[in-house]
């Protein structure tokens, strides 16, 4: 099992009195990150996608499982030793199937 790293949002509330507007109360909302582990096996790689010039990350469609919750399809951006990752998208096997037929719709 290889263990990666996820990112977490949470969303809290400042509030500042503006000095030049009497008293008018300015919300903002900042993001704080934690990070924290992310299990996941990789279980098999489908297809790479060619890597673009001087690019750390290559494109691949593979399987994963999920924190154990069964295997899915799953495109994103890996490095070599598949020890880290870009955002990407998971799929069912159903989903996957709508995708591609949506994009033979798209380009055929």
């Amino acid at each position: 099992m290889v263990v990666g790293k996820e990112r977490l949002h949470n969303v809290r509330q400042d509030s500042k009195r503006s000095p030049n507007q009497n008293n008018i109360i300015v919300t903002e909302k900042r993001r704080i990150v934690k990070l924290k582990a992310v299990n996941f096996e990789l279980i098999k790689v489908l297809h790479r996608f060619p890597k673009q010039e001087g690019a750390v990350y290559r494109r691949e469609l593979c399987i994963i499982d999920w924190f154990g919750k069964g295997p899915k399809y799953d495109i994103r951006g890996w490095n070599d030793d598949h020890t880290k990752m870009t955002k990407g998208i998971s799929m069912t096997e159903e989903e996957l199937r709508e995708l591609v037929e949506a994009s033979e719709q798209v380009l055929y």
